[in-house]
């Protein structure tokens, strides 16, 4: 086996560990920087950057925060840290050059679904009581007795796409029993979402990624008819006694109407979301050209927390705001461009279920990053990063077929 064929096991595995394992993550990882650069590839992945503009703008991302990284006002660690969550970036032209075709697509696509089936499965048994709250290897159970291998805002993300994907695979499935069972994981999936799962970012990201499924199918019509839908089953989902669609809603209103800006207060997620952009607003008002470099919103929000006497964060939950106030404007510029880039270039794509997978992966990310960090979490990024590789590699093989 050569070793570009060991990075493209590596990169497909790849899809399988993100649901499940960070300890896995980093191996696979690291196997494939290690047999790409024994490949001795890199003529191949500068073509690629070249020819495609994802995996160009991914360097152009690694760039730009490497740059910040010089002026950050954080501690050499912070920097360095922030920039490695950057430097994933630069797996997708390393991918793009490792996966041959789409049947390199499919098997990343089956290994990403089957872990997420198993985490599914897991957390229904955990909910229902059959698995134990104390079982081994598991998350600790104390804030949602749903959770399994992560915590619950990124189960509840990644079964929302999951949901989404299942659901596009079993519109194109090709055989009755392939389009039934999709179909069912698909429902399951957003049941886990909407009724057992607590994450009200991965809730809203499914009713979005609903709606774009409807217009997808249908265009106008199925648009209007996802919508209508949506609002019958989250009725239903909110009048289920005790689910976590109903909690979730009542805790936000409440909360939001506790709040009180610069007053210490008992803690909730709400609360400490709305005390955090409001602080990341002051500090980009301060640094509005440059903001406060790669990795400097920590000790930017010390000094803001000393002031005011309250708790600080490392991040602000909100993408948008930590792009903003670490690298000014242009931060905030470079990720909605990002998201642009992506979203254009999805139509390029040869199958329009990976056209589909393309844009519900845009918008899991611009919807999700309102409400939290999504790109300084280590299996949002990972995701992200994972998917955008194994979708738009399909723009090199377009490209290579035209030369």
């Amino acid at each position: 086996m050569s070793a570009l064929s060991l990075t493209r096991a590596a990169f497909i595995a790849l899809g399988a560990s993100i649901p499940i394992s960070t300890f896995v993550d980093f191996v696979l990882t690291v196997a494939i920087i290690v047999t790409w650069l024994a490949a001795m590839r890199l003529r191949e992945t500068v073509d690629a950057i070249r020819r495609n503009p994802v995996a160009l703008f991914a360097c152009i991302w690694f760039a730009v925060h490497a740059v910040g990284a010089v002026y950050s006002v954080g501690t050499a660690g912070e920097a360095w840290r922030a920039l490695d969550k950057a430097s994933v970036f630069l797996i997708i032209p390393i991918a793009i050059v490792a996966i041959r075709d789409s049947r390199d697509v499919r098997l990343a696509h089956y290994a990403f679904m089957s872990a997420l089936g198993v985490t599914m499965l897991l957390s229904y048994l955990r909910w229902a009581g059959v698995i134990p709250q104390d079982a081994p290897l598991l998350k600790d159970a104390g804030y949602s007795a749903s959770v399994v291998f992560k915590y619950h805002l990124t189960q509840n993300l990644l079964l929302a796409y999951g949901a989404f994907v299942f659901a596009v695979y079993a519109r194109v499935a090709t055989t009755p029993n392939a389009r039934r069972l999709l179909s069912v994981c698909a429902v399951l999936a957003a049941t886990n979402v909407l009724v057992v799962g607590d994450g009200r970012t991965g809730q809203v990201v499914l009713i979005v990624l609903a709606v774009y499924y409807g217009s997808w199918l249908g265009g106008r019509k199925g648009f209007v008819a996802a919508l209508a839908g949506l609002f019958a089953v989250a009725l239903v989902a909110y009048a289920v006694p005790g689910s976590s669609l109903q909690k979730r809603a009542a805790l936000t209103a409440a909360d939001a109407a506790e709040w009180r800006p610069g007053i210490q207060d008992k803690p909730s997620g709400v609360k400490e979301r709305l005390e955090f952009y409001r602080r990341s607003a002051e500090i980009i008002a301060a640094h509005p050209l440059l903001g406060v470099g790669t990795g400097g919103f920590a000790a930017a929000d010390r000094a803001v927390a000393a002031r005011h006497g309250m708790p600080a964060t490392d991040h602000p939950h909100s993408e948008y705001l930590l792009q903003a106030v670490e690298l000014g404007v242009g931060g905030l510029i470079l990720l909605i461009l990002m998201f642009r880039i992506q979203w254009r270039e999805a139509r390029r794509l040869a199958h329009p279920a990976d056209t589909a997978f393309a844009r519900g992966l845009v918008l899991m990310y611009a919807i999700g990053s309102f409400g939290t960090s999504m790109l300084n979490d280590h299996v949002e990024t990972l995701l992200f990063v994972w998917m955008t590789a194994v979708l738009f590699h399909g723009l090199q093989e377009r490209a290579t077929s035209r030369a």
